[in-house]
């Protein structure tokens, strides 16, 4: 990045959303994919609609905490007996 001539804050922004943008795609798949199959649409949008597409997406992305492979459920670690 020291090429670039860009504010090292900037360049590592960069980097980092260059990163990050994949993996969101492919965590937004996946929620899709499950939403589909458990049939979260609904048939008729409302005014409402879009901040519940959003609530939809939000909590499992921030459940997974943006850990590709991470179950959502938690998995700290804990051993099943």
């Amino acid at each position: 990045m020291q090429q670039t001539r860009l504010p090292y804050r900037l360049a590592y922004t960069v980097l980092a959303a260059y990163r990050f943008v994949p993996i969101l795609q492919r965590e937004m798949a996946n929620i899709s994919a499950a939403h589909s199959v458990r049939g979260a649409y609904s048939r008729f949008p409302s005014p409402t609609a879009g901040m519940e597409r959003a609530l939809r997406y939000g909590v499992p992305l921030l459940a997974n905490g943006g850990a590709p492979g991470r179950p959502a459920g938690g998995g700290h670690g804990c051993a099943r007996l």
